[in-house]
């Protein structure tokens, strides 16, 4: 029973490539195949198309007019007419500006998605881990169980010991039967949310380590590059890039519009061609856009400063949780690794120093200490994957 020791005190202290590689891999397998993701993609793509379209001028237009002379004689009269707005805002580049912008905030909403995506997915990858090594565990108590069961059995026939006893070490036995077939259906149920965000394909994933994880000492240094990286934030500074933008397009659109053109007027004997050359003056068109375009960007700007400070107060408590769950984990861990008495146990047992009621009570202290032990490993990993969602 050493050994079990020696196993919690590798499974806390190192981390085999196996572990990593296997969570990255789900993750990469993930990404590939999470339909909603691809519906994203697609519906990315058709937005970013539908903004280029607003980056063309207006459309020219042509005018034809066929009128007959009276009285008799005088002939008939055809007019032509060919005209085209100039749109100073497309021709400065704002319009193109908007845009860029406009295209930049729809990647910025599909990083979010994908970061949420991935971050669901990384929290059932350590659910899994969990129930990887809960399992292991389980079986090992099962069949130490089992083993100390076959041992009461016979001596209950011999007439060594009371059936009492017999019966206490098949409750025993029984109570770890059900707890691995709990394990076993939550393990199920994790999977199948795994499937369930990798497009309906199962994944695999036997480890029962977790990938190594490394977090900086100081928050605000780590603080200030979690916020370049932030998904989150990003939409809402893009959100106000475009405000200004489109803030630039509405005063463009006060200045007067030109349209230039051809105009040609023909009748029997005589021919008329020139240049045509028109203003629109926006008195009342343009009248409150400026101004709402102006407050759409003061809105936007107070959103993304609100948005740093949830964003740096949610991270610290995070921070903070992570921290603590830490230390838990470490308590039991440096306990389990000191303060084994599972080989003690079975020594006093054989040598008929405590009762078998002794034995399985003292062994099932150790075996909720390891259980509670991966609880807080499973609850540090899951606060430290919320943590780090922005670098996925």
């Amino acid at each position: 029973m050493q050994r079990t020791v020696i196993v919690i005190a590798a499974m806390a202290a190192s981390v085999t490539l196996c572990a990593q590689d296997g969570v990255e891999r789900v993750l990469l397998a993930i990404e590939q195949n999470n339909t909603t993701l691809d519906a994203l993609r697609k519906r990315t793509e058709a937005e970013k198309a539908g903004n280029r379209t607003q980056t063309a001028l207006p459309d020219p237009e042509v005018e034809f007019g066929y009128l007959w002379g009276g009285p008799g004689g005088i002939g008939h009269r055809k007019d032509v007419t060919a005209s085209q707005q100039i749109d100073l805002a497309t021709i400065g580049g704002a319009r193109h500006r908007i845009v860029d912008g406009k295209d930049a905030l729809a990647d910025s909403r599909l990083r979010a998605e994908r970061t949420a995506i991935l971050l669901e997915a990384k929290k059932l990858c350590v659910d899994a881990i969990y129930y990887n090594a809960l399992l292991r565990q389980l079986d090992r108590r099962k069949r130490s169980a089992q083993a100390l069961a076959d041992r009461q059995r016979r001596r209950t026939d011999l007439g060594d010991d009371s059936r009492m006893a017999y019966h206490n070490v098949l409750l025993d036995l029984a109570s770890v039967e059900a707890e691995e077939n709990r394990c076993v259906t939550e393990r199920q149920v994790v999977m199948d949310g795994l499937a369930r965000l990798n497009g309906g394909m199962a994944v695999e994933l036997a480890d029962t380590l977790y990938p190594a994880m490394a977090l900086p000492a100081d928050f605000d240094s780590w603080l200030a590059a979690a916020e370049r990286q932030s998904a989150a934030l990003d939409i809402l500074k893009r959100q106000v890039e475009v405000g200004r933008h489109q803030l630039a397009v509405s005063r463009a659109e006060g200045l007067p519009k030109l349209s230039v053109g051809f105009s040609g007027e023909y009748a029997s004997d005589e021919r008329y061609r020139g240049v045509t050359i028109g203003m629109s003056i926006p008195l009342w068109s343009n009248k409150s856009r400026v101004r709402q375009a102006r407050a759409e960007v003061a809105a936007a700007e107070a959103e993304h400063a609100d948005a740093r400070l949830q964003l740096y107060s949610e991270l610290r408590a995070l921070f903070r949780r992570q921290a603590g769950l830490r230390r838990v984990a470490d308590i039991y861990r440096h306990a389990l690794d000191s303060t084994s008495n599972v080989a003690l146990l079975h020594k006093a047992l054989a040598a008929g120093s405590i009762s078998v009621v002794d034995y399985i009570l003292g062994a099932r202290v150790h075996d909720e200490a390891v259980a509670r032990w991966l609880e807080a490993e499973r609850q540090w990993q899951r606060a430290c994957a919320q943590l780090t969602a922005v670098t996925l």
